[in-house]
């Protein structure tokens, strides 16, 4: 949305972004324009460092790893565009959105292959329409493409995870994955109230936590990041992490290596 009359302009200058959400500009420090809505950023710091570190103590293979530097770049380039409004920072925030998101689908996609493998078709496909996804979206500077995009490979994961959750694995955890779609629709849906309620949430619930959708969002809305700790639990399933030694297609098979 457009900014707002009554924004103040701060120390980083005048919104350069195609975006300004609702929070009032500079309210809190002169030296951040959306102040909640840079802190509430916290979380995408906290979860990858954490996570990553776990996974690199464990020996998890490196595609799960690189979906938690993903999901970190994404809560630097969001902290970056929250904090000053520009437009430089705002593709640092949405375009790691994309890329990232494309990575937890390629975990969750290869959740049953070998371990290390590499699915070349797949990984080469998705490069592909990231980098076409860019490519159009600095071109037209539309913020509409962007959420098309975002939308469509959400979708696609939400389709994935409910194939896997509800079909052929079943170890993939069934409470996780629809856990991780209420609390991500329910972000969504305090985000789209952010975007078409603005002046009546300014209005009448300005010092409220209620009146900042997109801090909501923020916190609710690493749906990505919760379906990365499915996939990963289910290709450790799948390559004999388990003792029972059931693959994802619901056979048991004894000779399976274990990985310590």
């Amino acid at each position: 949305m457009a900014p707002l009359q009554g924004d103040s302009e701060g120390y980083w200058g005048k919104p350069t972004s195609t975006l300004d959400w609702c929070e009032e500009n500079y309210a809190v420090t002169p030296y951040i324009a959306e102040f909640y809505n840079t802190v509430s950023n916290i979380i995408f710091f906290t979860f990858p460092i954490i996570t990553a570190s776990i996974f690199i103590r464990d020996r998890v293979e490196p595609r799960f790893i690189l979906a938690c530097l993903g999901f970190l770049t994404v809560g630097i380039g969001s902290w970056g565009f929250h904090m000053t409004l520009w437009y430089e920072m705002q593709l640092l925030d949405e375009i790691p959105m994309i890329w990232g998101s494309c990575v937890f689908l390629f975990c969750i996609f290869e959740c049953d292959s070998k371990r290390d493998g590499h699915n070349k078709t797949l990984i080469s496909g998705f490069v592909f329409i990231c980098a076409l996804t860019t490519g159009i979206y600095v071109v037209f500077k539309n913020p509409y493409l962007f959420q098309a995009a975002y939308g469509v490979i959400m979708v696609v994961m939400i389709f994935r995870g409910f194939h896997l959750a509800c079909g052929r694995c079943v170890q993939y955890s069934k409470y996780l994955f629809f856990y991780a779609l209420m609390t991500y629709t329910t972000g969504f849906i305090f985000w789209n109230i952010d975007n078409h309620f603005c002046p009546q949430i300014r209005c009448h619930l300005r010092q409220n936590v209620l009146g900042r959708k997109s801090e909501v969002w923020h916190s609710l809305g690493f749906i990505p990041f919760v379906k990365v700790d499915e996939g990963e639990s289910a290709a450790k399933h799948e390559n004999g992490h388990h003792s029972n030694g059931i693959s994802c297609n619901g056979d048991h098979d004894h000779n399976k290596n274990h990985y310590d």
